[in-house]
């Protein structure tokens, strides 16, 4: 006997088809699960589901086996039962508001003094988040003198990713993090993997060598956020309104792209920024992208323009994930025979040996 006369889909909650299987996503406590396409399509578009008439004419396993799964659903709360019909005001999919000319600056540094002439060259710009990526080894002192730098500014959010300094003490990284305005540090090169800070400080045991190390797609890169759901669906989730400093100076859309607008010494970024051609890929969501538009994974995964399994089609998937939405399930994306002539185009190789 159905108790509950309604099963209603919370605001926060946004399912995603893909060809196989479909994505539940919280995106208020930004977790997913992921679930056969037979469950998703009880939905069918809908946020309300009256379950008498859902179950009413199923035969007895399939009605026990939706009722177990209406009640996983109410169980990590994203839906709740209800007697009386609720009017959740939902997300509008297709709005995203933006308010900085840019959300994110990339730059790549390779110097103390490089790093402060670039940070000069974009200290008028209205942007949101700055990564700074360090291909090089500061003394304690200068990464101080770098944070007190940045943290002058009206940014809401400062990354840090750089190799491990040596006799540096966790506690000083902390210490570090915790007198200033940042909102992450990744620290490469580190001697073993863990996250000093909750979703604030993480080691990783790979040196930072280029960025030929970026693109790569992952569960762990996923991010399951209102903002990055909206963002996907209606752009790409990479480089809109993203611009970047690479190690010599030239400003490309990301430091990873082949095709760059000239160095900051003989145009500025502001001038790029009014280009037509800078803002070609804002518009090219994941739904636009070969297989990637068949993939669950599609509204909280990472794009990537830079490393395609078909360099000559900006439509491409990425050559850097490995997963198939066709069977469900991940591959090494770097062992894959279909990807080498893509990885010796890009010559990949150096960088993940």
């Amino acid at each position: 006997m159905v108790s509950n006369k309604y099963l209603i889909l919370l605001p926060s909650t946004f399912i995603t088809q893909g060809h196989t299987n479909a994505c539940i996503t919280d995106t208020e406590k930004s977790i997913y699960c992921i679930v056969p396409n037979f469950y998703a399509e009880i939905f069918n578009n809908r946020n309300l589901i009256d379950i008498h008439k859902e179950v009413a004419s199923r035969n007895i396993l399939e009605k026990n086996d939706i009722l177990a799964f209406f009640d996983f659903l109410v169980d990590n709360h994203f839906c709740i039962y209800s007697n009386t019909k609720i009017d959740f005001i939902y997300f509008n999919k297709k709005s995203l508001v933006q308010p900085y000319e840019l959300n994110t600056i990339i730059v790549d540094s390779i110097s103390y003094s490089d790093l402060v002439e670039k940070i000069n060259s974009i200290k008028e710009l209205n942007y949101e988040c700055i990564q700074i990526r360090l291909f090089c080894i500061l003394e304690y002192k200068n990464l101080k003198d770098i944070i007190d730098m940045l943290s002058t500014t009206s940014l809401i959010n400062i990354e840090l990713v750089f190799n491990s300094i040596p006799s540096t003490l966790e506690k000083e990284y902390i210490q570090l993090f915790n007198q200033n305005i940042f909102s992450k540090f990744i620290i490469m090169n580190y001697e073993f993997e863990v996250c000093l800070l909750d979703n604030y400080i993480y080691t990783f045991q790979t040196k930072l060598i280029d960025e030929k190390q970026c693109g790569v797609i992952s569960e762990r890169t996923f991010v399951p956020t209102l903002r990055n759901q909206l963002l996907s669906r209606n752009c790409n989730s990479c480089l809109y309104k993203k611009i970047s400093i690479d190690k010599l100076g030239y400003i490309r859309n990301c430091p990873s792209m082949q095709f760059h607008y000239g160095t900051i010494k003989n145009i500025s970024v502001s001038k790029v920024m009014s280009l037509q051609s800078f803002r070609y890929y804002w518009d090219l969501s994941k739904d636009k992208i070969q297989i990637c538009k068949d993939c669950e994974y599609r509204y909280i995964c990472t794009d990537c323009r830079a490393y395609l399994e078909d360099p000559e089609n900006c439509f491409s998937k990425p050559l850097k994930c490995g997963y198939n939405p066709y069977n469900g399930k991940w591959e090494e994306w770097i062992s894959n025979p279909l990807k080498q002539n893509a990885i010796k185009f890009y010559k990949l190789k150096n960088s993940y040996e």
